[in-house]
Parts: structure tokens; sequence; C-alpha cells
């Protein structure tokens, strides 16, 4: 709680695995700045399953952010998302997720007063495979 991150530098994550099973996050006024943050998951592999994230009044900034996610796999089964108050500003931001599978069976997002803000924000999913079967 009150937690303040700030990524200026680069995160390389080629190859990494994160298994996330049962994992409770919550980050009531947490403060993320991701300034000129790059992020490479090249062949990452993240399965979130019974994961509950609270972000209530979480602010994100990632202003050139550049986030490469080449054949990276995220499963979200069973997934709560609750963004109550979230401010998410990512001008020129480039997203790269070629040849990504997202299955996100029975997700539940809850993005309440959310105020979201992509300014010359560039999205190539190509070979994208989005599964959201059950999806509320």
């Amino acid at each position: 709680k009150s937690t303040n991150i700030d990524n200026r530098s680069t995160n390389d994550n080629r190859s990494t695995n994160i298994d996330n099973s049962s994992t409770n996050i919550d980050n009531r006024s947490t403060n993320i700045d991701n300034r000129s943050t790059n992020i490479d998951n090249r062949s990452a592999n993240i399965d979130n399953r019974s994961t509950n994230i609270d972000n209530r009044s979480t602010n994100i900034d990632s202003r050139s952010t550049n986030i490469d996610n080449r054949s990276t796999n995220i499963d979200n089964r069973s997934t709560n998302i609750d963004s109550r108050s979230t401010n998410i500003d990512n001008r020129s931001t480039n997203i790269d997720d070629r040849s990504t599978n997202i299955d996100n069976r029975s997700t539940n997002i809850n993005n309440r007063s959310t105020n979201i803000d992509s300014r010359s924000t560039n999205i190539d999913n190509r070979f994208a495979n989005i599964d959201n079967r059950f999806k509320h």
C-alpha cells in the first residue's frame, strides 16, 4: 500500500517463465512511473490462474514505453481485475504482440471511472489469438 515504483531503466525478460498461481496482488494507492522503459518479453510464459488484482486509485504513466511481447503466452483463467479510478497515460507507447496467445477464461474486469489516454499508440497484433471464453 502506498508503494511507488519507478522503472526508468531497461528491463529485458527474454525467455522468462512467470507462474502466479493463486496470487493476490492489492495495489491500492500505488503509483507506477515507467518513463522511457523498454520491456522485452520474448518467449515469456505468464500463467495467472486464480489471480486477483485490485488496483484502486492506481496511476500508471508509461510515456515512451516500448513493449515487445513476441511469442508471449498469457493464461489468465479466473482472473479478477478491479481498476477503480485508474488513470493510464500511454503517450507514444509501442506494443508489438506478434504471435501472442491470450486465454482469458472467466475473467472479470471492473474498470469504474477509468481514464485511458493512448495518444500516438501503435499496437501491432499480428498472429495474435485471443480467447475470451466466459468473459463477463
